[in-house]
């Protein structure tokens, strides 16, 4: 098993995985905000796009739209799972209000 992880500011913008290990064929994902003080939050609102690449030509495919405000420690959503080789994530914020970061956790086998 793998654990890949993504972390970066909750301002709008797209965020890439490092390379993939494309042996793994089953992921899942899980993302958590924090404030100024690195506490975990609920975000006010919010969108997140996770997408998902099967190569290195970085031509991405959705797996996945969760409303920012269900995500967290206690997330009320499913987890994303895919499977397939996958050789990069990426994870588009758009509209988060109420936190300063976040960390998107990805294990894979």
């Amino acid at each position: 098993m793998s654990i890949y992880d993504i972390h970066g500011s909750a301002n709008d913008g797209e965020y890439l995985s490092e390379p993939m290990n494309i042996n793994e064929e089953r992921h899942y994902l899980s993302i958590v905000f924090f404030d100024s003080a690195s506490q975990a939050v609920t975000p006010g609102s919010g969108s997140i796009l996770i997408e998902a690449c099967e190569t290195n030509a970085y031509q991405y495919g959705e797996v996945a739209t969760i409303t920012a405000t269900e995500a967290g420690l206690d997330s009320t959503y499913n987890r994303p799972a895919f499977s397939g080789p996958i050789f990069s994530v990426r994870i588009t914020l758009t509209g988060v209000t109420g936190a300063n970061n976040f960390s998107c956790r990805i294990g894979a086998w």
